[in-house]
């Protein structure tokens, strides 16, 4: 229980929630979906919304870190997590109705090569990872939103108490 809630005060600290950020911009790396796509082992059907989407919130996340850094507001990291969420419910869900499983599109070729190494780093590490990352900014950005407001309410209660 003291790891978790020294894990959330470190989190808490601006900069260090910036440092994690910025790995994202390594969704970049999702034009190798396209990559692929042009080599004849990912249908467009998936490997454009999701090469474009991971480039999207890659490029963005530098936005992300420099509000995060630079602003008290949360609204651009927070918008930028739900973007980046967002974009995985698109590619999972082109990726699943595309996949050899269930083959809701039928597409040619399927997304099975993200069953073979090393493209299965893709859904098995890099999305939960981000996943993870945009749920917990999400959380600590929205928790000290909640305090902050919390503290200001505090000190104008205690002020007007004081006054009156």
């Amino acid at each position: 229980s003291s790891d978790l809630s020294s894990l959330g005060e470190l989190l808490a600290d601006r900069r260090t929630l910036a440092e994690l950020l910025i790995t994202q911009t390594a969704r970049w790396l999702g034009c190798v979906f396209l990559v692929l796509q042009v080599g004849g082992q990912l249908p467009g059907f998936f490997a454009y919304p999701a090469a474009f989407g991971d480039i999207a919130v890659g490029i963005t996340a530098c936005i992300a870190v420099i509000a995060l850094i630079w602003s008290t507001s949360t609204s651009i990291p927070v918008g930028w997590s739900v973007l980046g969420l967002l974009d995985f419910v698109g590619a999972a869900g082109t990726g699943f109705l595309a996949s050899q499983a269930i083959a809701v599109v039928h597409t040619h070729p399927p997304t099975s090569v993200f069953t073979q190494w090393p493209m299965v780093l893709f859904p098995a590490y890099m999305v939960p990872f981000s996943i993870i990352l945009h749920i917990t900014t999400i959380r600590v950005l929205l928790a000290n939103r909640r305090d902050t407001r919390d503290e200001r309410t505090s000190v104008a209660t205690s002020a007007m108490t004081a006054s009156g």
